[in-house]
């Protein structure tokens, strides 16, 4: 192909605009492609559409047909253009509308969809929600056998009837031994079920403390929450590691406890008041005073008696 022909394949593109190329000389074609009644059109519009023409003219040979409509786009938006572009005859030219080979070769469905999201999901997310729902649906299955109250799939539960059930669920369920879940243990069930209605579409939020809809349930939730914390259910007192004789032992024997620096003294005066009277936080230290000590002796022998101020370990008087 020469230069020629790509400018006369180019030029049939007026029959896209409406416009008559036989013996059109280029002022008329700027002529016709812009509204002469336009009366700011400026020279450097008419300049770069020459230029394009131009451009045109020393294409390379392959150059292709959306190529060239490209090149020859007189181009600013605000122009009043009297073209209308063809594309059914843009699609012949270009060897018609054929859809890419492997462009779009898979379609998804729900199930696709599904699956791209439980595949990033935790699997200790997986688990807790697989949990959850079925320790649902045993206190479900337990109570209407014994109640006969007919209690629907938690997927189709309106609003009251989940702050219904699930304030009862809360309440009744218990673990495998029977013994009664952890408050931790149960805002977790709760949290498990909540996940498990929002992938199946039930957009019910329980746990939103802006939600009226189940005011009584999220009440019910934080009483029995505070109920199992008083009794003691699921919650474990931390200890601290007792030091031995023997690590005593070896702190005497290094220095480190003793009376010989001022520092193995204040070292041993801290070390004793932690290990008789428990004392443990820093301010607890610095709020000592002699009038808290009292040194005494009895039949048995001597003593001291150490009056403490109510803290989380220490409760009332302690005699030495």
């Amino acid at each position: 192909m020469d230069v020629d022909d790509i400018c006369e394949g180019f030029f049939d593109l007026g029959s896209l605009w409406d416009i008559t190329i036989d013996d059109v000389t280029l002022s008329e074609a700027t002529e016709h492609l812009w509204d002469t009644t336009i009366d700011d059109i400026t020279l450097s519009q008419a300049t770069e559409q020459i230029e394009k023409e131009i451009e045109c003219e020393n294409l390379l040979e392959n150059i292709t047909l959306s190529q060239a409509i490209t090149l020859y786009n007189p181009g600013p938006d605000d122009m009043e253009l009297n073209y209308a572009v063809d594309f059914d005859m843009l699609a012949k030219k270009e060897g018609g509308s054929k859809m890419p080979v492997g462009r779009y070769d898979h379609f998804v469905n729900d199930s696709d969809l599904k699956e791209l999201v439980n595949s990033t999901e935790s699997k200790n997310t997986r688990k807790n929600t697989y949990w959850s729902v079925t320790t649902f649906n045993d206190w479900r299955s337990a109570r209407m056998l014994t109640t006969g109250d007919q209690i629907p799939d938690i997927l189709s539960f309106s609003a009251e009837e989940l702050n219904f059930w699930l304030s009862r669920f809360v309440v009744e369920t218990r673990r495998k031994d029977g013994k009664a879940y952890p408050p931790k243990t149960l805002y977790m069930l709760c949290t498990g079920l909540l996940r498990h209605l929002r992938e199946n579409g039930v957009h019910l939020n329980f746990l939103d403390e802006k939600n009226s809809q189940f005011y009584e349930f999220r009440k019910t939730l934080s009483a029995r929450m505070a109920e199992l914390t008083t009794q003691g259910v699921g919650t474990s007192t931390k200890q601290a590691e007792p030091i031995s004789e023997e690590v005593e032992h070896v702190l005497w024997e290094k220095g480190l406890l003793g009376n010989s620096t001022g520092e193995s003294m204040l070292n041993t005066l801290f070390f004793y008041n932690c290990k008789l009277f428990g004392l443990r936080a820093v301010d607890e230290h610095k709020t000592l005073s002699v009038d808290q000590f009292e040194l005494g002796q009895d039949q048995k022998g001597k003593f001291i008696n150490f009056t403490g101020r109510a803290n989380k370990t220490y409760k009332g008087k302690m005699i030495y």
